[in-house]
């Protein structure tokens, strides 16, 4: 009578995952790599650091994709734009991002798993289609720069990327608890930046915080105002506890805000409040708002002159930098009139020269690309919107959507004097945080359908119970195939 061995347990199965060990002599390999080829890749040795991360990141990765999207908020925030291989605006996420993607690609593949349910699945591809189409004419049967046009694209798609690798990667109230608040720590030390580049830099009344170097003071007046919202919207669900901390949150940020000058992030931050208000009728606005006036008024006088000239445009006295952006905005449409349709091209307007979203979208993809683009938007507020009333919810995730709310129409007002849906460091936020919503979304319709398989998803049509979150991809390539017998 044969004998049979017991099975050996699934652990006992499973190699155990690689050794810090490996992973450091892997390290020096591409160090020593890095100093043998640095001509060969066209590279300088200061950037060695920065591409051994880089590698080092990959590799943690391989086990947990999670904290590559937590060093990928963090390099949102603070990397510098350098000059790297020819690129001239190269930052510390691109790459990670080609790593994450990769490593993302490989999981979804090995586990075969389908892609998360989503209603922005036909702007998005709409974009892409409307980008191809208008540059390949633009390109055969006009003046289009090939490489700019490519770079720009190229950029526009991580963009939508990074929403699915958030969407695709992360699963249940904790993780969108975790990487919400991280959004908002990341954004802490971009406005302590701030403080301590005012701080030791400050001069003349024409001096404006501007963040990293490559980062004009517009934009960066965008990113605080996008997750100066996200906290508000916490600040309005969230219990006693933890509002000192975000009030602390919000003082901290007003005051390099402020001296960022930006008269179109003034104008942005004060259409959220007055939206976050109106959905949660909450005191804290008041305080909020009492807050960032002290910071004006002890600020110096020209920062007062700045706030108050918001008003002079409304009333008809324009500043000459806005008379000089509406000149430029009416140019770049008497363009777009020889391509209404699908306008000129991707890249065919440089992101400086436009400081209109609005405009950008005509000039580059016609009426059918700016309709795609609103069509996108609509649907981010229209999610986040009937998912910040949903009842039973946790405090937390509640809060983050009333503050993506907020945050994604004072996103729009900004969009009028600056391309808030094209720039690096307000666009790569967006997306990050809309992926944090529509996991969010999947989750509230994985409840539902469970509680009633026939009460519809919110919105649209329904969603796919949720799978649950992919492996590593170390455990994935580890694990033998089920039924293999053991030796």
């Amino acid at each position: 009578m044969a004998l049979s061995l017991p099975e050996l347990a699934p652990s006992a199965e499973r190699r155990k995952p690689l050794p810090i060990a490996i992973l450091t002599i892997l390290c020096c390999m591409v160090a020593v790599w890095c100093i043998f080829s640095a001509e060969l890749i066209g590279s300088k040795p200061q950037y060695f650091p920065m591409i051994l991360s880089g590698v080092l990141l990959g590799f943690i990765s391989l086990f947990e994709i999670r904290v590559g999207l937590a060093v990928l908020l963090l390099a949102i925030g603070l990397s510098p734009e350098l000059e790297f291989m020819g690129i001239s605006n190269f930052r510390y996420e691109d790459m990670i991002f080609p790593i994450l993607l990769l490593v993302w690609i490989t999981q979804q593949t090995l586990t075969r798993q389908g892609f998360a349910e989503t209603n922005l699945k036909m702007p998005l591809l709409a974009i892409i289609f409307l980008s191809l189409l208008s540059t390949l004419n633009n390109k055969i049967y006009g003046q289009l720069d090939l490489q700019t046009s490519v770079l720009r694209f190229g950029k526009s798609v991580e963009y939508y990327f990074i929403f699915l690798i958030v969407l695709n990667s992360l699963r249940g109230i904790r993780d969108i608890r975790v990487f919400g608040i991280l959004m908002i720590i990341c954004s802490a030390l971009v406005g302590l930046y701030g403080l301590v580049q005012y701080s030791t830099q400050a001069g003349g009344p024409s001096y404006r915080v501007s963040g990293p170097p490559g980062e004009t003071a517009n934009i960066l007046g965008g990113y605080y105002v996008f997750h100066m919202c996200l906290a508000t919207g916490l600040l309005t669900r969230v219990r006693a506890g933890a509002r000192l901390l975000l009030f602390s949150y919000l003082a901290l940020m007003a005051i390099p805000f402020v001296q960022t000058l930006s008269r179109t992030s003034y104008v942005a931050l004060f259409c959220a409040f007055a939206i976050i208000w109106g959905l949660s009728r909450s005191r804290a606005i008041s305080g909020i708002m009492l807050i960032i006036a002290t910071v004006v008024l002890l600020s110096p006088a020209h920062v007062g002159e700045r706030v108050l000239s918001v008003f002079g445009i409304f009333g008809g006295d324009e500043p000459t930098s806005w008379e000089a952006r509406v000149r430029g905005w009416q140019l770049l449409l008497g363009y777009a009139l020889h391509a209404p349709l699908l306008g000129q091209g991707v890249g065919h307007s440089p992101l400086g020269a436009v400081d209109n979203e609005y405009v950008l979208q005509i000039n580059e993809l016609g009426i059918l690309g700016l309709i795609a683009f609103l069509m996108l938007v609509t649907r981010c507020l229209k999610t986040s919107y009937r998912l910040q009333k949903e009842e039973g919810q946790d405090d937390v995730v509640s809060g983050l959507a009333l503050g993506y709310f907020g945050g994604c129409a004072a996103l729009l007002v900004h969009s009028i004097g600056a391309t808030t849906f094209t720039t690096i460091r307000t666009t790569e936020p967006f997306f990050f945080a809309t992926g944090l919503i529509y996991v969010y979304w999947n989750h509230v319709n994985q409840r539902k359908n469970a509680l009633d398989p026939q009460v519809a998803a919110l919105p649209g049509r329904p969603a796919a119970l949720a799978a649950p979150r992919a492996a590593p991809l170390i455990g994935r390539l580890a694990t033998p195939p089920r039924g293999a017998e053991s030796p």
